[in-house]
């Protein structure tokens, strides 16, 4: 039984045979069970043989379809009718790549506490927190600071991108001041940012940020934005003695491959 993703574009092709001597003016309409999903006009001479292609989008409810195609002439009505094999809807199987920072990006305004660079503070597989992170406390001049890193190219991504989500993990440095952190991503020089949010007392809190289309752009995700993509995030603080840490920034892909 074949196979099919709810929504895609398929193509049916039908062979008909005029065994007659005259010539008909034919439409073919194809169901799926009492559904008509595609239609299409063409004429069939006398004793001639043709194949009719018929673009049809698959259903989005999945499950088993019956498919039958009837062939109607203009003037005498239903000329045949041909059933074919069931199709099957099944949702497509979807994956995730995870990219990790591997160099400094166009801003570095965050601190760091040690290491050769901000991105080597925040790129580690597992989080490991309070061992290395950048950071920022309120200095008196102005109350927010951003990071942004290149991260790595795509190695088993392809097919259509459903979503980029950008994972921030961090936490505030004094539960009774008002620290925010968000999600920034960065592409030919602009950027967008998600909203900010203030981890729960001083513990380490998960922010992640899904955009299904580029917020940069305002257009469906391509692999050469996810080559060309930086990723980072911001710090806000509310007033002295107010700050943050951000121990770990990683994007995860989302892709189905055709």
């Amino acid at each position: 039984m074949p196979v099919f993703a709810p929504g895609s574009t398929q193509t049916a092709a039908i062979t008909l045979s005029n065994k007659k001597d005259v010539s008909f003016n034919c439409e073919g309409v194809l169901h799926m069970g009492a559904v008509p999903m595609s239609q299409v006009l063409f004429g069939l001479n006398a004793r001639e043989e043709k194949q009719i292609l018929m673009p049809v989008t698959m259903p989005s409810v999945p499950g088993v379809y019956p498919v039958q195609v009837s062939i109607y002439d203009s003037a005498i009505g239903l000329l045949s009718t041909h059933q074919d094999e069931d199709i099957n809807i099944v949702p497509a199987q979807t994956y995730d790549e995870i990219l990790r920072p591997n160099a400094s990006g166009w801003y570095t305004e965050l601190m760091r506490n040690g290491g050769i660079a901000n991105y080597d503070r925040v790129n580690e597989v597992y989080a490991d927190d309070d061992a290395s992170y950048v950071y920022w406390e309120y200095d008196g001049t102005i109350p927010y600071r951003y990071d942004v890193y290149n991260i790595s190219n795509h190695v088993a991504g392809s097919g259509q991108i459903n979503s980029v989500t950008v994972r921030v993990r961090g936490r505030r440095t004094n539960a009774y001041m008002v620290s925010y952190m968000s999600a920034l991503v960065w592409l030919n020089h602009l950027f967008a940012s998600s909203d900010g949010v203030m981890p729960t007392s001083t513990w380490y809190y998960n922010y992640d940020v899904e955009w299904t289309i580029n917020p940069v752009t305002g257009q469906p995700w391509t692999w050469a934005d996810i080559d060309n993509l930086q990723i980072g995030c911001k710090i806000w603080n509310g007033t002295w003695g107010a700050g943050m840490i951000i121990t770990q920034v990683y994007a995860v892909v989302n892709y189905t491959p055709q």
